[in-house]
């Protein structure tokens, strides 16, 4: 079964540019993501959140698409944010961006 929600990240701004070297833009999930790339990036129930350090350095920028309306919100730091680039902080826009 495929998961409830899917994410990508968007912006990378250690390294500045898609598709650079090293760069983590583009990478999406979870492993069972039920969307492409371009579906999460467009979908209308995306929720821009950005990814920071402790140092709240950002790290990078991407879209939660929460396909049931049972996510915690956590789903990109969980899987791929803290383990992957050590970010310990996800922030939503919401008029401004919000730590969740």
């Amino acid at each position: 079964m495929p998961a409830p929600y899917a994410w990508i990240l968007t912006i990378d701004h250690l390294t500045k540019a898609v598709g650079a070297p090293g760069s983590f833009a583009g990478t999406y999930g979870p492993r069972d993501c039920p969307l492409e790339r371009d579906q999460i990036a467009t979908h209308p129930k995306g929720r821009r959140f950005r990814l920071l350090d402790d140092d709240r350095e950002v790290y990078c920028e991407g879209v939660l698409v929460d396909l049931d309306g049972k996510c915690t919100g956590f789903e990109p730091q969980d899987d791929y944010g803290e383990g992957g680039l050590g970010a310990t902080i996800i922030q939503y826009w919401e008029n401004g961006w919000k730590d969740l």
